[in-house]
């Protein structure tokens, strides 16, 4: 997907690092600043593919604050080198050479900030180093080493797989199993040659019903005889599009497409024609959306000019005496024509397809943007207060007036403002506790304040639905230093009814 995936998968799934954590090695790697909920939502929709792809051989425990891991291995002493063997071969092949390039210039080895830089190539080799650094181990110890971090031998944590039918798992890793040798000759041409032939058997197939499938999933089963358009919702992190059909018994894999994203959970705006056998193409295309995408075919006949040049592709000259070829050189020059001109309606057939679409697509975003625009309107009021921090206030009615708010019933976003006196620069912490419980309810970390003039502070946003009428809040303001510690705290209490 990208390497916040990639980050997150390693370091909360594979390294015990805390969400901060974590957050603090993507930060300085990449001056990327998503929030909390993002880091949620990535490590949730990762250990869920988890669940799907080894099934009843993992399980899951609750730790603290109703947060889901892996059960683990209790002896990951025998485990350590194999992981460090494992994560050597799955680092990129492409970044082979980013050790050297991304040393630091003080020659310890720690790797420095790539820089962003524009363009869709750039971006994937940027992508790809960054890759590199989160998962190869030397360049994962020198990073974690400049942002403060435990070692991530230190931290590694192995899932536990329950093999038998008891759920127990008493074996530990093989110590004898020796890496596979390189390929022979005799395999390699064996690997090539059922290439070809699965090439072939592709381009001649008529396919007659079509499967799509997103990440192995099925998504859609087309009728090609009667169907000329179908559409089904993709994942939010949907990664690969796959057309499969039925030959003989066999399934066969017709074309793939891989799906690219420009954010963390937002695919990109695609189009393309894909072959599909002999006589079919489809023209996809991907509709984005704020949470979720739409998958778009439409299937029409591949263009005679496309049909002849197979047919004509082997040599038949051969089979034929002079006097023949000549007759048979001026039936295709015929044909050429006639193919060229059907091939232009045909092109003209299909930019009008692509055209409907790209109508369709425009008028879809533009109904979404009008509902989401009255929803706004109806449901997504913000409430803002500022707070006074409970030393700087003094005894009276006055004082208690300020702290004391009413919120709107329909106010979704509540942002509250605390005051601060430390530099810009300074990274904060907030808790918001109810008073009488003692009970936490939401905790943000890495806050930054914003200047208003002689009034900095730090903004605090609350959805409102966590909030309760008539209860006293405690909030406690915590600076953090660049690992991430706890320093000088502040406390802002406040009653709150609403209307």
């Amino acid at each position: 997907m990208s390497s916040f995936y990639v980050n997150i998968g390693f370091q909360r799934l594979l390294h015990s690092y805390s969400t901060s954590e974590t957050r603090s090695i993507y930060e300085w790697m990449t001056d990327h600043f998503p929030g909390d909920e993002e880091y949620r939502k990535v490590k949730a929709a990762l250990m869920n593919k988890l669940l799907v792809r080894f099934g009843n051989f993992l399980r899951t425990r609750q730790i603290s604050r109703g947060e889901l891991r892996f059960e683990t291995e209790d002896r990951l002493d025998c485990f350590i080198e194999l992981v460090q063997q494992c994560l050597s071969v799955f680092t990129p092949w492409s970044t082979s050479q980013a050790c050297g390039a991304l040393a630091g210039s003080s020659g310890d080895g720690i790797p420095e900030r790539i820089p962003r830089i524009p363009g869709k190539s750039n971006l994937d080799a940027v992508e790809s180093y960054r890759s590199h650094i989160f998962i190869h181990p030397p360049c994962l110890e020198g990073l974690t080493r400049t942002v403060g971090l435990e070692s991530p031998q230190q931290r590694i944590l192995v899932p536990r797989f329950f093999l038998d039918t008891n759920g127990d798992n008493e074996r530990g890793p093989s110590t004898t199993r020796k890496p596979n040798g390189d390929l022979t000759e005799q395999e390699r041409f064996a690997i090539v040659s059922r290439l070809d032939r699965e090439q072939i058997h592709r381009q001649e197939i008529r396919a007659g019903r079509l499967r799509v499938l997103v990440d192995g999933l099925q998504c859609l089963e087309v009728d090609l005889s009667r169907q000329n358009s179908a559409r089904c919702g993709l994942p939010a992190d949907a990664k690969l599009i796959e057309f499969w059909t039925t030959d003989k018994a066999e399934n066969v894999l017709l074309a793939t497409h891989w799906i690219d994203y420009s954010g963390p959970n937002t695919p990109d705006d695609a189009e393309s024609v894909v072959q599909i056998g002999k006589s079919r193409s489809v023209s996809l295309m991907i509709v984005p959306d704020t949470s979720t995408a739409t998958l778009l075919l439409e299937f029409h006949p591949s263009s005679l000019l496309a049909r002849l040049r197979s047919g004509f592709g082997r040599s038949v000259w051969t089979q034929f005496s002079p006097k023949y070829a000549i007759a048979m050189a001026s039936c295709l020059v015929l044909g050429a024509v006639v193919a060229s001109i059907a091939y232009r309606k045909q092109e003209a057939r299909q930019d009008a397809i692509v055209a409907s679409m790209r109508n369709e697509l425009a008028q879809e975003r533009a109904s979404r943007t009008k509902v989401q625009q009255q929803l706004d309107s109806m449901s997504q009021a913000t409430a803002s207060f500022r707070l006074v921090e409970d030393g700087d206030r003094t005894r009276g009615l006055q004082s208690q007036y300020q702290q004391h708010f009413v919120l709107p019933a329909n106010a979704a976003i509540v942002h509250l403002e605390l005051p601060v006196s430390s530099p810009a620069r300074s990274r904060y912490r907030a808790t918001l506790r109810l008073f009488a419980e003692n009970k936490t309810i939401l905790e943000e970390d890495y806050l930054t304040s914003t200047n208003a003039g002689d009034n900095p502070a730090v903004t605090l946003y609350i959805s409102g639905s966590l909030l309760k009428t008539n209860e006293y809040y405690e909030i406690i303001l915590s600076t953090m230093d660049k690992n991430g510690r706890q320093k000088d705290s502040h406390t802002f209490t406040f009653y709150l009814d609403k209307k």
